[in-house]
């Protein structure tokens, strides 16, 4: 008997020990887990998870000339001011901007009033929005994507304006080499939208299939690639709704292989993100509202500052002129008709930009 208890207690420290052993394999299984989860969210410029459930992240897809700097402004203050938590932004060239806002908050304990600070984080990708599977895993991570959509034309007029208002060097230079600035223009700076777009439209009318010219580019036709150019280099002009919901772009402007180059689809992608409001710029007031209606808690609303207004010389866009641009940006319509097919636009939005009665001017 005494011999049989003594084998029992010799085994009990082999037990713990084994016991001990699993507990080990359990917790360091877990680690890697986490580790890697929190791997992704750093990637995405998100640490944690964010501790306030009425506090949303979001990821805005930044539509150049379309209220873009106006929201970020907007979504700023809702941050510093505690309405929404991290906020992701998909624009521009360069990538890599981050910034974090501190928030106080007061709480309520049985032992007094607590005060403690919390972190918010702001980060910068470069577009479009799949230009980096880190930018598309820090997007979708926030799980409310936000869209600011404008018109394709009165969006190309303002990026048109802006360039011509600042005096684009680049654009003055290729435009003289082009012949595309007005001998009887009262200012040799000055590149007239009509005059330009009569020139180039009377010369590469022959070189289109089926009227999309952003479809066909071909580097053989050196008039068609510095067409092309002139309208990359004018800021944000190429850089529409459909180019910032692409997966991927050659970015290299003098490629001829750009437009084969680029992978997946608006369709994809809209289907892909968690979109959560789609804005209208021409409506923008009334849009933010909704937004805010829909994000946060009434006691965070703001009122955003408009910041650009660029001016305008007040001339009519020439109709052909107007169904020019319209052929040339094909792929934008296409692109707004669907996300109007997922129910983010209405109807009678893209009746209103696309009818043949409306008057632009720039």
């Amino acid at each position: 008997m005494k011999t049989s208890l003594s084998r029992d207690y010799q085994s009990f420290p082999m037990v713990i020990v084994v016991g001990i052993l699993i507990i080990l394999v359990l917790f360091l299984t877990s680690f890697n887990d986490l580790s890697l989860i929190n791997h992704t969210f750093q990637q995405s410029g998100h640490g944690a998870h964010n501790a306030n459930p009425y506090q949303k992240d979001i990821c805005f897809i930044h539509i150049g000339k379309s209220s873009g700097n106006t929201i970020v402004e907007g979504i700023k203050s809702l941050m510093k001011n505690g309405g929404i938590g991290n906020v992701v932004q998909i624009h521009g060239k360069h990538a890599g901007i981050h910034e974090t806002y501190f928030q106080t908050v007061t709480t309520t304990t049985s032992k007094g009033e607590l005060k403690y600070t919390v972190g918010h984080n702001y980060d910068k990708y470069k577009s479009p929005i799949g230009y980096s599977p880190s930018a598309l895993v820090a997007c979708a991570s926030t799980k409310h994507v936000l869209l600011w959509v404008r018109d394709p034309i009165t969006r190309f007029i303002s990026t048109w304006n802006f360039n011509e208002h600042f005096k684009n060097k680049e654009v003055l230079q290729l435009a003289r080499e082009m012949d595309l600035i007005a001998n009887n223009s009262s200012n040799a700076n000055n590149v007239d939208l009509n005059y330009v777009l009569d020139k180039l439209r009377n010369t590469f009318s022959n070189n289109t299939k089926n009227g999309i010219l952003n479809e066909k580019f071909n580097s053989e036709e050196r008039g068609f690639d510095k067409f092309y150019h002139l309208f990359k280099i004018v800021d944000h002009a190429t850089t529409n709704t459909n180019f910032e919901l692409q997966e991927a772009v050659d970015d290299n402007p003098s490629n001829s292989r750009t437009r084969a180059s680029m992978k997946g689809s608006c369709e994809q992608m809209v289907n892909f993100l968690p979109i959560w409001f789609v804005g209208r710029t021409e409506h923008f007031d009334e849009d933010w509202k909704a937004f805010e209606d829909k994000t946060i808690q009434k006691e965070f609303a703001i009122i955003p500052k408009h910041m650009h207004k660029t001016p305008r010389q007040g001339i009519e866009l020439k109709s052909a002129n107007l169904h020019f641009l319209r052929k040339f940006f094909a792929k934008e319509y296409e692109c707004l008709q669907y996300i109007a097919s997922k129910g983010w636009l209405p109807n009678d939005y893209i009746h209103s930009i696309s009818n043949n009665y409306t008057s632009y001017y720039y």
